[in-house]
């Protein structure tokens, strides 16, 4: 089970009656796969990195002022009801409309159902927005986050377009009267949807930069640099100015800030050269401090990014032998201990990301690698597909000699059919092939068919994989064949090198 901004590996309400286990904890989902993860991620502020982002959560309990007689409890306030009743609600005033935003916010902040008829929001959204358009300095980021509980309640983007669009336009009037960390919420939401366009990075670049100076709260400026990349802007300038300023404070970030940023400096839009240089030790010793709050899906994008070559010689040897190992091995005797109780698919996903990290950082322990293999091995046939490529992945480019571990990865390739249905990066299973010295002839018989395939419409494909693989079905093809195969790597590469 998947919730908003979570993942959970329990699959029985049994174990969370005990204390609770390290890869259980509900904490926040953060996926490779980027576009999902950043569209599950909630925003609560005050929250744990469940909820990740939003207004404070103590609001009042406000009476209606045109009905005084309806004050009812928090369990029995519905905020679809209260939507369908807002023509008896009197919000002329910024002050009515702050407290009616304050109100349904919290409303829907702590209601677990869903919408179904989109309608009923959207009809109250744009009541508020009409009256809204009167004011010289309406709550633009309270309405934004109001907007954004009703698209994750409704669960569908499309019927709020037109409120979107009308947001936009009202920002563009209001801009100047926004604070640095309004005008952060208001961009958040809009990277979180993808509802941002050209005109609005006219008019929001300029204002993000002034406003960045003012900003010392290392919270907002790890959600605007969350924001940034996952609207996947290629301001490089503003990335190096909101970088800079987290270096100054990442002293008092709290762990959704590092994973706010471990996030976005992992996901390779950042050019290396615009990251202070003493950050990303920064970032280490502050993330530290809190690793046993990460579950084992938040942790992979601190352990791939502080495995990469901008990191990698930053970080001490002691981290991945003494912080990041027994931590998994922890994971590994949880899962063992609790199988039964578990999402197995889940939890391999995110600790084949954990070991991928390790592993790339050249500083795994063999005992540790052999038994995190062996764990998986076993479990091989609850892997996906992605997981699959996953630990493909990470034999190849950590080098790992392990004849057997492939055995059971070609075995489920050949099973998946997973290069004729183009389900795992070629390149890299090739390569490992190649390595490994693999020769399996069912597995020869399937890279044959994909390269007839590739054949027919070679132009669709990189030629370097074309030859890569040419090279690995040369020894089982005639002379003749072999001929064949080589023109048409060389008839692509013209044709790439004339376009």
């Amino acid at each position: 089970m998947i919730k908003f901004g979570t993942r959970v590996f329990c699959k029985s309400n049994l174990v969370s009656q005990s204390k609770p286990l390290r890869i259980m904890r509900v904490k926040s989902l953060c996926r490779t796969s980027t576009r999902r993860a950043f569209m599950n991620l909630s925003v609560d502020r005050n929250s744990s990195l469940s909820s990740c982002f939003s207004r404070n959560s103590k609001y009042p309990s406000t009476l209606f002022k045109m009905l005084p007689s309806r004050n009812f409890s928090i369990d029995e306030r519905n905020p679809i009801e209260y939507m369908k009743d807002y023509d008896l609600r009197n919000f002329d005033t910024l002050e009515d409309i702050e407290q009616e935003l304050e109100e349904i916010n919290t409303q829907l902040k702590e209601f677990e159902g869903k919408i179904k008829d989109p309608e009923i929001p959207k009809k109250y959204l744009k009541e508020l927005i009409v009256k809204m358009r009167r004011m010289r300095t309406p709550p633009l980021s309270e309405f934004a986050l109001a907007l954004n509980h009703c698209v994750e309640k409704v669960g569908i983007l499309e019927p709020f377009q037109e409120i979107w669009t009308l947001l936009e336009r009202l920002s563009y009037g209001s801009i100047s009267f926004l604070s640095g960390e309004s005008t952060v919420n208001l961009v958040y939401y809009f990277c979180k949807f993808r509802q941002t366009s050209k005109i609005f990075w006219s008019r929001f670049d300029s204002k993000l930069l002034n406003d960045i100076q003012s900003i010392k709260n290392t919270e907002t400026l790890a959600l605007l640099l969350f924001a940034l990349v996952m609207d996947s802007r290629d301001n490089q300038a503003l990335y190096q100015t909101v970088l800079s300023k987290i270096n100054d404070h990442i002293d008092t970030a709290e762990s959704k800030d590092c994973f706010y940023i471990a996030v976005a400096l992992s996901k390779n839009l950042i050019e290396p050269n615009r990251i202070p240089s003493d950050l990303l030790y920064n970032l280490y010793l502050t993330t530290v401090q809190f690793i046993e709050e990460y579950n084992l899906s938040d942790l992979s994008h601190f352990l791939i990014l502080f495995c990469s070559p901008i990191a990698n010689d930053k970080i001490p040897e002691d981290f991945w032998q003494k912080v990041v190992e027994p931590q998994l091995i922890q994971a590994m005797e949880d899962f063992e201990a609790h199988k039964e109780h578990i999402n197995i698919e889940l939890f391999l996903d995110d600790y084949i990301k954990c070991l991928m990290g390790v592993a790339m950082s050249g500083q795994i322990h063999e005992e540790f690698c052999n038994d995190s293999l062996e764990m998986i091995i076993t479990n091989l046939d609850e892997c996906n597909n992605h997981t699959i490529e996953n630990l493909i992945y990470t034999l190849v480019r950590s080098k790992i000699d392990e004849n057997e571990v492939w055995n059971h990865l070609i075995d489920q390739v050949i099973k998946r059919q997973l290069i004729i249905d183009d389900e795992i990066n070629e390149f890299c299973f090739l390569l490992g092939m190649m390595d490994n010295k693999i020769d399996n002839k069912e597995l020869w018989d399937h890279l044959d068919k994909k390269f007839t395939k590739i054949s027919k419409s070679p132009e669709e494909y990189p030629v370097d994989l074309i030859a890569l693989y040419a090279s690995c079905l040369s020894h089982i093809k005639t002379p003749e064949e072999q001929k064949e195969m080589w023109d048409i790597v060389e008839k692509v590469t013209k044709n790439q090198q004339t376009e």
